[in-house]
């Protein structure tokens, strides 16, 4: 047998058959030593467990917010997606310099995004994470992108939280470059993002784009653009805080967006100018989508979304939710938009499905700008389940709804006015509301003028299927002298309420069609009387002034004033003691009928005349 004549430290003796082997290297160990998982039947050696995960900490990343760990974190990614391997990043603060470049499987996952935290060092001036070759890529539009070899492709973050260290970065805070100071920036499909919070960034907080190889014919199989976003929550961004500009078929959900705009930008008086936008504001949220076919220098991305809650809020420079492009098809289900300067805007071109968009607090810390809670520009067929609006003090008089785009259809519009001024709902186009409800609509709007609850205008012929109007200084106010129709409800005004009681409730600066006027069916209180659409009575003629021309004045009670052409009158079926009769109706103002009536002077009974408007 054999022997061992000196050995120095500590030693493992493992028997193999009739041999016994010493190893006295703690790799040796591991890879003499399958250890067998608690709960679990077969052994592994070490080695082979520890490579199930890369964990940054093994490529030398610290995370003690101190130490510079930007090329520990890109050598664990460069490995890992090499071998197609998650990486594990424990809690900790990851202090970087420079960006970390997400390659094609790279599958980053943090502990969670309270205690992973990856922060941008002083005086970096880049975005915390960027996609490979995303400048490349970006430049040249994503030119043949369905056989680009360096598109990233399937990969996933999830669990951790970015600091962009804005307040000491670039110059005040603000990047000059649209496509620096972020803290996500993609340019690829096919991935997944899940929990992670991004804060404090000089640029934008997350854009994801993919501008061409979106056609059905070129994709080459089944996963070609599933691109999943969940629990992403950005916060205190110079510039937009989330933008999609791509891939097409993705499913967006739980994303929130606040504090938006640059480090002084409550003070400013002006709307930011948009870097990725020119012309365009600097907004929370931001879809925009483009045709492929598009001839342009850029080819366009074709734009498909399916987005489940969307929260945008105190976005300080421009609206909190912005939908854009030319073929976008969209299916959202719940958009919340807060306290910014316009809330949300759907521009020409849009077109898809949203169940409910609520608002509140519009035009926050502006006040020379008159943008509504909810503009509406599209006219690609835009449908709405509910909007709703709830008025504060910040609103400064100015509209909630307007929609100025066509074939717009809205269910359900409720507008609740709290008792501050602004108009309520402008329809500037051949659009169809089905149900308005609108309160206390009081004072003086943006244009110094009395709050209105409904503007008709532009010589359109919108259709509202039914209204409840409640304590506003002036109902409806028709300026088209086309067809629009208001078909049924109530319109109220109480005394008490505090609204303008000095003009009508319906006013008709411009005549629509008398075939129109005629199909609006809502009853009106005011002023302590109820008035109607229409009328259906009699006005009766009396035996004493028989054989004479009889002026009579007949109440209509009508909320508007009758075209003369709309009264008709007709006789009674009469008996032989009536005698004959001769009528005309020579005028109509806001409160009467005027008629002449003569009777036959052998009628020995009171006549009466049956009259409809």
């Amino acid at each position: 047998m054999p022997s061992i004549t000196h050995l120095n430290g500590v030693a493992l003796v493992k028997k193999k058959g009739n041999k016994l082997y010493v190893v006295s290297d703690p790799e040796g160990v591991a890879d003499e030593s399958p250890i067998i998982a608690e709960g679990t039947t077969t052994p592994r050696m070490l080695t082979e467990r520890f490579a199930d995960v890369v964990n940054v900490k093994d490529f030398g990343a610290v995370g003690d917010g101190i130490t510079d760990d930007t090329a520990a974190i890109q050598a664990a990614v460069d490995y890992a997606s090499s071998i197609k391997k998650e990486i594990k990043i424990p809690s900790g603060i990851y202090a970087t310099s420079s960006p970390i470049v997400i390659r094609s499987h790279t599958f980053l996952n943090g502990d969670s995004m309270y205690s992973t935290v990856f922060r941008l060092l002083d005086n970096s001036n880049c975005n915390v994470f960027e996609t490979d070759k995303f400048s490349e890529l970006n430049e040249s539009g994503g030119d043949n992108v369905e056989n680009y070899p360096n598109l990233p492709i399937n990969f996933s973050l999830k669990n951790f939280s970015i600091d962009g260290n804005r307040e000491n970065n670039f110059d005040g805070g603000v990047s000059s470059d649209a496509y620096n100071g972020g803290g996500i920036l993609i340019y690829g499909r096919n991935y997944s993002i899940d929990s992670i919070s991004i804060k404090s960034c000089a640029g934008t907080g997350f854009h994801s784009i993919l501008r061409k190889g979106e056609k059905t014919s070129s994709r080459t199989n089944s996963t070609w653009n599933r691109t999943y976003i969940n629990h992403v929550y950005v916060e205190q961004t110079s510039y937009e805080g989330f933008v999609w500009e791509g891939p097409a078929d993705n499913q967006i959900d739980d994303v929130t967006v606040g504090i938006v705009g640059q480090p002084n930008a409550t003070t400013m008086e002006a709307l930011g100018e948009s870097l990725l936008f020119p012309g365009s504001s600097i907004d929370g949220v931001v879809f925009v989508t483009y045709d492929p076919d598009d001839t342009g220098p850029i080819p366009k991305s074709q734009g498909t979304a399916e987005i489940g809650f969307i929260h945008s809020h105190s976005c300080f420079q421009g609206y909190c939710v912005r939908f854009s492009g030319s073929t976008s098809r969209l299916t959202v289900e719940n958009i919340h938009a807060e306290g910014g300067i316009g809330n949300m805007v759907i521009e020409e071109g849009v077109k898809g499905n949203i169940d409910k968009i609520s608002t509140r607090n519009n035009q926050y810390g502006l006040v020379s700008l008159n943008r509504p809670d909810v503009l509406i520009q599209s006219s690609s067929g835009v449908t709405i389940g509910r909007i709703y609006v709830n008025k504060s003090a910040t609103d400064v008089g100015r509209t909630s709804v307007r929609i100025t785009g066509r074939y717009v259809l809205v269910d359900s519009i409720e507008i609740l006015g709290n008792g501050y001024p602004g108009n309520g709902l402008e329809l500037l186009s051949n659009t169809h509301v089905g149900n308005l409800v609108c309160s206390y609509l009081i004072g003086e709007n943006a244009e110094g003028e009395q709050s209105k609850a409904v503007i008709i205008s532009n010589n359109q012929s919108p259709t509202i299927d039914s209204i409840d109007i409640f304590n506003c200084d002036i109902a409806i106010v028709n300026a088209s002298t086309a067809g629009p129709i208001v078909r049924s409800g109530t319109v109220q005004r109480i005394s008490e309420s505090g609204a303008n009681q000095s003009t009508d409730q319906i006013v008709f600066e411009e005549a629509p069609w008398i075939s129109a006027l005629q199909q609006w069916g809502f009853n009106v209180y005011d002023k302590g009387v109820w008035k109607f659409p229409k009328y259906t009575g009699y006005v009766l003629c009396p035996v004493d002034g028989r054989g004479t021309v009889q002026q009579l004045l007949l109440p209509h009670r009508m909320w508007r004033t009758p075209n003369i052409n709309e009264i008709k009158v007709t006789p009674r079926t009469a008996d032989a003691s009536m005698g004959e009769i001769s009528f005309a109706v020579t005028s109509v103002d806001s409160e009467n009928v005027t008629l002449l009536v003569k009777i036959g002077s052998s009628s020995s009974s009171a006549y009466n005349l049956d009259v409809v408007i």
